[in-house]
């Protein structure tokens, strides 16, 4: 269990340093406390290594430094936690189930890359990309039948050039600015 992982950790690190025998009896946070980290990360791996690494102080220091960087975000009540209604959490849901590898991608990428995607994810969340019913919505989406909305998706950002991307767009405003009314007069538009 968690909690008992966080305690062989812990008796890990009173061993080595000497210098926790006073946690045993405080009952409240301190420098040494893990809040969140020991309900993120699987007890499996926690305790694989609380069992198979000797424990020290700057080892544990590591552990909580972690812990504090991610204790906001990984508490029931954040905004992308997985009780949040919010699009945002629904957009990283989305983004984790679609991109499964994307942590090992991280790992592994340049600050570079890591810093375009994070430049990307917040454009399209400032400009409500991920909301059905953003400010100044267009339709381009609803216009495509959903079974070839991820290949049209694809095709503009891995392989329409610029120019075919504003072509592309300028032909969907055409056909966008068409009133409902005219549309009727041409007999309607056959579905797919």
């Amino acid at each position: 269990s968690g909690g008992s992982v966080l305690e062989s950790v812990v008796s890990g690190v009173k061993h080595a340093s000497g210098v926790f025998d006073r946690l045993a009896a405080e009952e409240e946070k301190d420098e040494f406390t893990i809040e969140e980290l020991q309900h993120t990360l699987k007890g499996s791996y926690l305790s694989r290594w609380a069992r198979h690494t000797e424990v020290n102080l700057k080892l544990f220091k590591e552990l909580r430094n972690v812990d504090q960087w991610l204790k906001d975000v990984v508490s029931d009540q954040s905004a992308t936690s997985q009780f949040s209604v919010l699009p945002e959490a629904d957009f990283f849901r989305g983004l984790d189930r679609a991109l499964p590898g994307l942590c090992e991608w991280m790992r592994g990428a340049d600050e570079g890359d890591i810093g375009r995607l994070k430049e990307s994810l917040q454009s399209l969340l400032a400009s409500n990309a991920h909301l059905a019913e953003a400010e100044g919505y267009r339709g381009y989406r609803d216009m495509i039948v959903p079974r070839d909305r991820s290949s049209i998706v694809f095709w503009l950002t891995m392989e329409a050039s610029p120019e075919q991307r504003k072509q592309y767009f300028v032909l969907m405003d055409r056909i966008l600015a068409v009133k409902p009314a005219e549309n009727a007069a041409l007999g309607g538009i056959r579905k797919r």
